[in-house]
C-alpha cells in the first residue's frame, strides 16, 4: 500500500488508489479500490444506495487523475434529460449511441442508457483540499438522481 502523509494545502500531482479511498472515507463514504477486468484501477463507492466508480487515469501506483461514473436507464426523451441535467449539474451526462446504427443504446424495455460522468485531473498540481471539494460536488449529484422520475435503474451496492 503507497501512502504518503498528506496535507490539505500542499500541491500533488498524482494520487495512489489508497488516497483516493482515503478522501472518500474522510468524506464520510464507503470506498474500495480494486483492478478490473482491463487491468484498470477502479475505486467502487456508493451515496445513498447508488454505486459508482471512479477510474484512475495514468500508471499505478501514481495516477495523474480520476474518471467518476455512474450509469443509469432513463425514461422519455433522452437528449431533455441530458441537457436539462448538463445546465444544472456539476456533472456532466451524455446517452451513448450504438456506433453502426446511431440510435441511443435501450434496455430491453426501451429505456435508455445514461451515462453521468466527471474528471478530476490532478496533473497540474492540485490540494487535497480541491479533490475534496470536486467529490463532494461529484456526490452531490448522485445523490441528486433520487429525485429525478425518469431515472428507473441505477446499480445498487450493499450497504
Amino acid at each position: 500500500m503507497l501512502f504518503r502523509s498528506m496535507t490539505s494545502s500542499t500541491t500533488y500531482e498524482t494520487f495512489t488508489a489508497e488516497e483516493i479511498v482515503v478522501m472518500l472515507e474522510d468524506l464520510g463514504y464507503w470506498a474500495c479500490a480494486h483492478e478490473d477486468d482491463a487491468h484498470r484501477c477502479i475505486v467502487r463507492s456508493r451515496c445513498d444506495g447508488i454505486a459508482w466508480r471512479a477510474e484512475l487515469i495514468g500508471q499505478p501506483p501514481f495516477h495523474s487523475g480520476i474518471r467518476l461514473k455512474v450509469p443509469l436507464l432513463v425514461g422519455g426523451d433522452p437528449l431533455t434529460w441530458v441537457n436539462q441535467w448538463n445546465l444544472t449539474r456539476f456533472s456532466q451526462a451524455f446517452a451513448p449511441a450504438d456506433t453502426a446504427t446511431g440510435d441511443f443504446l435501450r434496455d430491453e424495455d426501451g429505456l435508455v442508457w445514461v451515462n453521468v460522468e466527471s474528471l478530476i485531473l490532478f496533473e497540474s498540481g492540485v490540494t487535497v483540499a480541491h479533490v475534496n471539494a470536486c467529490l463532494s460536488r461529484w456526490i452531490e449529484d448522485v445523490i441528486h438522481i433520487h429525485s429525478i422520475p425518469e431515472v428507473s435503474y441505477f446499480e445498487e451496492l450493499p450497504k
